[in-house]
């Protein structure tokens, strides 16, 4: 399984124990039913030992272009428009983001593990955890 494999559009099919979630993270309660809902398009390109991840909403409201080196801490631009010193590694088919401070004092981690037309986002933060599916648009 290749990085890249996360690659295309994305809609939300299911979630679990998200808005607990997105209440610890301090989202405004407005934005949930979007997120829950919404989609999402990543796009992952390698250039040697560069790789580089853009994460955008499918309406394109929202972009986020990080280049970064696996297992190397750098400052990861969120769909937010937040700026957060994160990790990214690969392994196993799975991708993993761990931000140690997600500007709360808590960290947080999320994997992406693509398996067919499907991805499982596994995230969780403080005491609070749960999973988004995706399905491949």
């Amino acid at each position: 399984m290749s990085i890249t494999d996360i690659n295309g559009s994305w809609k939300v099919s299911g979630h679990e124990n998200f808005e607990a979630f997105l209440k610890e993270a301090g989202i405004p309660q407005e934005h949930w039913e979007h997120m829950k809902t919404g989609s999402a398009k990543y796009t992952v390109t390698q250039d040697g030992d560069s790789v580089t991840l853009v994460e955008a909403d499918t309406d394109g409201a929202h972009t986020a272009t990080n280049t970064f080196k696996l297992g190397q801490e750098f400052d990861k631009k969120g769909i937010d428009g937040k700026t957060r010193k994160a990790t990214i590694t690969f392994s196993g088919g799975v991708l993993t983001i761990t931000v140690p401070d997600m500007g709360n004092g808590k960290k947080g981690v999320f994997t992406k593990q693509p398996s067919g037309d499907t991805m499982t986002e596994t995230f969780s933060m403080g005491s609070v955890s749960g999973k988004l599916i995706y399905k491949k648009a």
